[in-house]
């Protein structure tokens, strides 16, 4: 009777993950399956995910989780260690293991956002707040400061001359700006 349900729900989770309507639906589903798992296992440890990419392509399949030290208010403080992400990919490994929400082998990575990452969610734009930024415009005009966050559709940021406010539509590229100079 155990072997039947655990079967039977193994054949959910695939059918779940793995249905015809669509491999990129599957893989936004595995993603935030395992942002749930991982969320809890971060905050543990004084972190916070950033991203969980999940990636099938030519039979393998790769699952990427980047995270980052938790600052005030829930942002991406940065700096964290190859240690940290050590130790959360030894956690969320057990937890994977023990959950199984991916049917069949993967590789798993975890790493730092790094310094130089792009802002495409909105989520990017609350998580990064108070960091150095690096915008340009599609009018290639080019801003660095700190990232004040999005507010009513605008990139926000801090910079030596006052706030500058940019609609987000406007904004062609966003990035953390850790090595330039804002």
């Amino acid at each position: 009777m155990f072997y039947t349900e655990v079967s039977l729900a193994r054949w959910a989770w695939t059918h779940l993950f793995h249905r015809m309507e669509g491999k990129d639906l599957a893989e936004e589903k595995v993603a935030e399956v395992v942002m749930n798992l991982a969320e809890p296992i971060a905050d543990m440890m004084g972190l916070t995910v950033v991203d969980v990419d999940y990636r099938e392509a030519r039979g393998k399949s790769v699952l990427r989780i980047y995270v980052d030290r938790r600052g005030r208010g829930g942002t991406a403080a940065g700096g964290v260690t190859m240690e940290e992400c050590e130790e959360f990919s030894r956690h969320l490994s057990d937890e994977l293991d023990a959950r199984d929400p991916i049917a069949g082998s993967y590789l798993l990575e975890v790493s730092s956002p790094g310094l130089d990452r792009e802002l495409t969610k909105e989520r990017d734009f609350a998580l990064f707040a108070g960091r150095k930024v690096f915008v340009r415009t599609r009018r290639q005009e080019e801003f660095r400061g700190f990232l004040l966050g999005l507010e009513g559709g605008q990139v926000v940021l801090d910079r030596p001359e006052g706030v500058l406010r940019l609609p987000r539509e406007e904004v062609s590229l966003a990035r953390l700006d850790e090595v330039g100079e804002a």
